[in-house]
């Protein structure tokens, strides 16, 4: 009783720590968003409120180990950044009437592996903001 509809989404990102040292990154991450509006019919005609899904691959463009890093017992001296992580957040959508897209507010925490000496641990990073999403098909 809820639509579910697939996405791709391409992220870089970069953080610069004491201990883990400076990662610049990529993201490649499939995403799912599970539309709640079918269940919450007593919402306003325009308003979606949705929840979004997704399993994230990252590789490292840049990985300058710290030099506490190299102090410590963890590091094996290969400066590796890298793995999998996910996606977990949710919106508020407001489709336009006349128009084929709509305007999305969301909030959405990621999961990424931690820089050298801790690379299987796992960090996160809380992103807000607001996007334009093409609708492709329309429920009428």
């Amino acid at each position: 009783a809820v639509d579910i509809s697939p996405g791709l989404k391409l992220m870089s990102y970069g953080f610069n720590s004491p201990t883990m040292g400076d990662v610049s990154a990529i993201q490649a991450a499939g995403t799912m968003s599970i539309d709640f509006k079918p269940i919450l019919y007593f919402l306003p005609e325009a308003m979606h409120l949705c929840m979004d899904l997704g399993l994230n691959y990252n590789t490292a463009i840049k990985n300058e180990v710290s030099s506490e890093a190299y102090l410590s017992d963890e590091y094996d001296g290969e400066p590796t950044y890298g793995g999998l992580g996910y996606n977990l957040g949710g919106s508020m959508d407001y489709y336009f009437a006349n128009l084929p897209i709509a305007l999305k507010l969301y909030m959405q925490t990621n999961i990424i592996p931690q820089g050298e000496p801790y690379p299987e641990l796992k960090t996160g990073f809380l992103s807000i903001g607001t996007t334009f999403v093409i609708i492709l098909k329309r429920h009428r």
